[in-house]
């Protein structure tokens, strides 16, 4: 994570949008000690993609997460700089490899709405992202089961993405996955002050984390749950994601975890837009 936030528009190369600007490479987050996972096993996380975004394989720059069969949970930073190119925006489920320009299922988005209370800010030269959530609505409903919501517990959860795997590798487009511990308030608000709200989280080491392009993918935590399987009560796994990386200092740096924006904060507003 990220000298500067997770960004998609690039000063430093001096881009311009449509046609006075493009879209580059974000200085924002990518999985750091991870492996490679088939997406065939989180059917339900999301790659964001515009064409604009030549400098990426499938023009991806964020993640998002579907919490309905036409929703797809993401950070309002990334909504926020193609909010004007809703057109060229497509969601990618169950490609394992954006290298590759067929397998799994790409639709068009119809919709971007933003947290009203997004705001980005500057705390002695860190970035940060406040209220950090958006909902993208698809153009038509997919054959997927979403991914439940749920709120921060245990003590380690997951993070996924298509980004980096190193600093300046924009051509890392393989979905992977790390385990990162949870960080608890305490000692985030002691790595980044008042910059830490209450509806934030933090999770990731020295050895795990997020960073350039993860942005708006999500931290996941395992719940145990019963089930009757065949008229027996059976203990099961159930993937919750608990929050959306947004922000940190860096990636991966020493006492400097990832910060995501808490989803269980956003809830009612988020369910608004089902």
């Amino acid at each position: 994570m990220r000298p500067t936030p997770h960004k998609i528009l690039s000063s430093a190369a001096g881009a311009v949008l449509l046609g006075a600007a493009v879209l580059a490479p974000s200085p924002a987050q990518a999985i750091i000690g991870g492996h490679a996972v088939s997406a065939k096993s989180y059917p339900w996380m999301a790659a964001l993609t515009s064409p604009v975004v030549f400098v990426r394989p499938s023009g991806h720059f964020c993640g998002g997460v579907l919490i309905k069969a036409d929703k797809v949970l993401t950070a309002a930073h990334c909504a926020k700089q193609v909010r004007f190119l809703i057109g060229s925006l497509r969601v990618t489920f169950g490609r394992s490899d954006l290298g590759r320009k067929k397998g799994g299922t790409t639709v068009k988005v119809k919709k971007i709405w933003i947290n009203p209370a997004f705001r980005e800010g500057d705390l002695n030269g860190l970035e940060t992202e406040r209220n950090d959530v958006a909902v993208l609505t698809l153009a038509k409903k997919v054959k997927i089961k979403p991914v439940k919501l749920g709120s921060v517990t245990g003590k380690s959860g997951y993070v996924l993405g298509w980004g980096e795997t190193k600093r300046l590798r924009v051509g890392d487009v393989r979905l992977r996955k790390a385990t990162v511990p949870l960080v608890s308030q305490g000692d985030c608000a002691r790595a980044y002050g008042r910059a830490l709200e209450p509806n934030m989280t933090c999770a990731g080491s020295p050895k795990a984390d997020t960073c350039r392009f993860d942005s708006g993918g999500p931290l996941v935590v395992q719940v145990k749950k019963k089930v009757r399987i065949q008229g027996q009560l059976e203990d099961r796994w159930e993937p919750r994601v608990v929050g959306l990386t947004s922000w940190a200092k860096g990636c991966a740096q020493p006492g400097y975890p990832g910060v995501y924006a808490r989803v269980s904060s956003f809830l009612d507003l988020i369910k608004k837009q089902l």
